[in-house]
């Protein structure tokens, strides 16, 4: 009869074992699949998030660009500054003037042929020369200005006139048009930034 009782505990040891198999199985599986679609959900809400948040950046730099472009251009729209009748110095003086007013802390004018009022040449440049060829406005990278050594967004713009091509550019610090773009952020301690 011992030998009954103990083969009876190791049957019931048994089927307990095999009924908690499919729970537990089930209970893990379960398990996975609730972690796999809160992952996925909270991806999808952040990742839209922050979709909406890179776009709502992207409009802001873009809006900066427009705002420089329309500075610049305004430049264009007085014909004294390209009024060859003046002497360099004067027309200088009229786009340090226009420079007072606006985002940049100076403009120049360059010839077609890269050579500029400052008595520099910046046919190397990839603003003038991006300026040149779309015969449109460029912004730059932050490049080392030929005139003073500074880290300088620049900015060129075409613009004909009496039929020779020109380019006005004008010059941003760096650290003034990081601060220009830096009203976005996201989040309470996200922050952004241009590569390029």
């Amino acid at each position: 009869m011992a030998h009954y009782g103990k083969k009876r505990k190791t049957l019931k040891a048994k089927l307990t074992v095999l009924s908690a198999v499919p729970v537990l199985a089930t209970g893990f599986l379960l398990a996975v699949v609730f972690s796999v679609l809160t992952y996925s959900g909270y991806w999808k809400l952040y990742g839209n998030e922050g979709q909406a948040l890179s776009s709502a950046y992207a409009a802001s730099v873009v809006s900066v660009i427009d705002s420089l472009s329309q500075q610049v251009e305004a430049v264009t729209r007085n014909p004294d500054v390209i009024d060859e009748s003046l002497p360099v110095e004067r027309r200088k003086a009229l786009l340090a003037d226009a420079a007072k007013t606006s985002s940049f802390k100076d403009f120049s004018i360059a010839y077609s042929t890269g050579r500029t009022y400052n008595n520099t040449d910046i046919s190397d440049r990839e603003y003038f020369r991006q300026a040149m060829r779309t015969q449109d406005a460029y912004v730059s990278s932050p490049v080392l200005r030929k005139t003073d050594n500074s880290v300088t967004i620049m900015m060129g713009k075409y613009f004909s006139a009496n039929g020779e091509s020109y380019v006005a550019y004008g010059g941003v610090d760096a650290a003034t048009f990081s601060n220009l773009i830096a009203d976005v952020s996201f989040g309470e301690n996200g922050m952004a930034f241009i590569l390029d």
